[in-house]
């Protein structure tokens, strides 16, 4: 079960006010979420101790396996998140506990025609913009992009060359990214302060122990990159 304990919260989390976040969104407390643990807080915990039979460290553990609505959202009609909910939901979740902010999610599953656009915007702010990919699959990209570019074929031209490469992979069952087959997301942190992006962190820990998680920040929109 995806679990946090209160006391395994960031120190720069407010626990209290975590806390009430979790109750309300259970139907449970209704008050505001000021931070404060005495009065109808109090009364809240009690009651929901009562529902559960937990005590101590176990009736503070906070379940990510419930929310109340999606907090995450994609940043644009652009970002296909087929497949991705079973991980965004408690990941959403869990971080609105932490910080009562939602998640914004730039890249989700893609087409071989939208890594290629995203390839060949990064080849145009970088020459070593395919170092990072595994050299097999990235070698016949860029010697499509380097022929096209070379002969002054321009940008589309360019992006279809490197889009029938990319497909011919996937047809084959290869994947340059992960975003192809639907195993990894990106997450803007660009407007998370230094607590929340190790908020994001902590739970992801929890919720995606087996995840990987990256952090990218140069030329485009700075993000966490989650694959599993």
């Amino acid at each position: 079960m995806n679990c946090m304990k209160l006391k395994q919260l960031p120190g720069c989390v407010d626990q209290a006010r975590t806390w009430q976040r979790y109750l309300k969104s259970r139907g449970i407390y209704s008050g505001s979420i000021d931070g404060k643990l005495e009065g109808a807080t109090a009364a809240a915990t009690q009651n929901y101790q009562k529902k559960t039979g937990k005590r101590d460290d176990d009736l503070f553990c906070l379940s990510f396996e419930r929310p109340d609505k999606d907090h995450f959202h994609p940043k644009d009609s652009t970002v296909n998140l087929n497949g991705l909910a079973a991980v965004l939901r408690p990941l959403g979740y869990g971080y609105y506990l932490l910080t009562g902010k939602d998640l914004v999610v730039t890249s989700g599953l893609r087409k071989p025609e939208t890594q290629a656009r995203l390839m060949y915007d990064k080849a145009k702010r970088s020459f070593n913009a395919f170092s990072i990919y595994n050299p097999t699959l990235s070698d016949p990209i860029k010697d499509a992009y380097d022929e096209k570019t070379k002969a002054g074929a321009g940008e589309q031209a360019t992006i279809d060359a490197m889009t029938a490469v990319i497909q011919a992979q996937v047809n084959g069952h290869a994947y340059i990214s992960r975003h192809l087959k639907g195993r990894a997301f990106d997450v803007r942190n660009g407007t998370m302060s230094g607590c929340e992006k190790e908020a994001f962190e902590k739970v992801l820990a929890v919720v995606l122990p087996s995840g990987k998680l990256i952090k990218h920040e140069p030329g485009g929109e700075s993000h966490f990159h989650i694959q599993f």
